[in-house]
């Protein structure tokens, strides 16, 4: 299945995915190393990053230098796509 995810800030600005473009999301709960993910963080922010896990750990690593990383436990994080 396929969702649509209107962008609402400049996390991905780095690789082309600017505010107000729609991205398609392929909904999947997995990812691996690397991979663009959907994510919501302590069910009540989505963030859309490049996903890395670190041991019992995930990391959440924007395009954009001007933007933190995101590191929280695995069972803090829904993945969508």
């Amino acid at each position: 299945r396929i969702g649509a995810f209107r962008v609402r800030d400049e996390a991905l600005l780095e690789k082309h995915v600017c505010p107000g473009d729609v991205a398609l999301i392929e909904k999947r709960a997995f990812a691996r190393d690397g991979e663009t993910v959907l994510a919501t963080l302590d069910a009540r922010r989505t963030v859309l990053s490049d996903f890395y896990r670190e041991g019992a750990s995930v990391r959440l690593r924007p395009a954009n230098a001007g933007y933190a990383d995101i590191v929280l436990p695995a069972d803090k994080i829904a993945l969508h796509g």
